[in-house]
């Protein structure tokens, strides 16, 4: 009977011995949610924490002089903290209405800018507690994309030295063009020799800004963006994006002032009092429909279902990536995380 035990004892022991250090209740694969300045963020964090093993808060962004301004969200810091959830600091080079390449460029062209800016994300680091940092610096010009490599090379081996982690953000692309005005600047191949992770937006396809209604983001495009993202880095090193979010355009108006983003959440609402009917599009595998709002304009809403996210969750086993991020945590519907969690599978 002893000897039963001892067995049964080292059995579970060796089984636990495998198992990641940032393990979720549902996954061994790293599901990241992104937390914005926001209360249902906040909220969502609070009920949902148990599915992520990684938080990014989305909360900071930098000055010319490359000083670290934005809010600290504490309390969230501290309710992953003490969950286990590793905790990452984002800083965007985020303007007052867009992405600030001029800002950008300043700071990777000085080397005094630069290094103060290196010295700053490892205080902050340090003093809220963070276990590393998410470099989220989009729209870049492509003529930067050397300065934006050294740069990420510096800085992971500063924040490595003082046992901190880092974390890339890129756009999603399927192949390289150092050319390309968006997504030209970011050398997948430096950025993950010297980054830990690199986070893929794998998301925005189409949006509000374009004229043309269409996924937020289509599983053929997912799996070229991926299949070429592979090949380039270890795929360990790569969470694959998903939005929590979907797309409204106005096509009465044509205008893209009249589009917005509309976070999951919503879409049931929206669905019910519209009295739509939303259809599969075989294509890009999402769900979409039409509704006239109280003015008689016509709208085409474009977005992902509990079917749709599963599938998408799944590339993560089928590329055999790091895991999954998610933006932001606050925006999903109700049945997200469990959805989420069964492509994980």
């Amino acid at each position: 009977m002893l000897r039963k035990i001892l067995i049964c004892f080292t059995t579970i022991l060796t089984s636990l011995s495998f198992l990641p250090n940032f393990s979720s209740a549902v996954t061994n694969k790293i599901v990241l949610g992104y937390y914005i300045d926001d209360p249902s963020s906040a909220g969502s964090f609070k009920s949902n924490f148990k599915y992520m093993n990684q938080l990014a808060t989305d909360t900071y962004t930098l000055n010319s002089s490359g000083n670290i301004i934005g809010s600290i969200p504490k309390s969230m810091i501290n309710l992953a903290n003490s969950n286990h959830i590793k905790t990452f600091a984002v800083i965007s080079n985020f303007g007052k209405t867009n992405w600030d390449a001029a800002l950008a460029h300043k700071i990777l062209s000085n080397t005094t800018i630069r290094k103060n800016l290196i010295t700053n994300l490892v205080k902050l680091a340090r003093s809220e507690q963070y276990k590393g940092i998410n470099i989220d610096f989009e729209g870049l010009l492509p003529k930067d994309r050397k300065l934006f490599s050294s740069f990420i090379q510096e800085l992971s081996k500063k924040l490595s030295e003082n046992n901190y982690l880092t974390m890339v953000s890129v756009p999603a692309k399927e192949k390289d063009d150092p050319s390309d005005s968006w997504s030209g600047a970011y050398d997948y191949k430096s950025l993950g020799k010297s980054a830990n992770y690199i986070q893929v937006m794998t998301y925005d396809e189409t949006g509000p800004w374009w004229n043309a209604p269409g996924s937020v983001a289509s599983m053929p495009w997912l799996e070229a963006s991926l299949k070429y993202t592979v090949k380039t880095i270890n795929p360990k090193k790569v969470l694959m994006g998903i939005a929590a979010y979907g797309n409204d355009w106005n096509i009465t108006t044509g205008n893209i002032e009249d589009n917005r983003q509309v976070p999951l959440s919503e879409i049931p609402q929206l669905i019910k009092s519209t009295g739509a009917t939303p259809v599969r599009d075989k294509v890009s595998g999402s769900m979409y429909f039409n509704y006239q709002d109280q003015n008689g304009l016509t709208h085409e809403v474009w977005y992902d279902d509990s079917a749709s996210i599963s599938q998408k969750a799944h590339s993560t086993i089928k590329y055999r990536l790091g895991g999954i991020s998610v933006y932001a945590i606050g925006m999903e519907g109700s049945d997200f995380w469990n959805s989420l969690h069964k492509g994980l599978k």
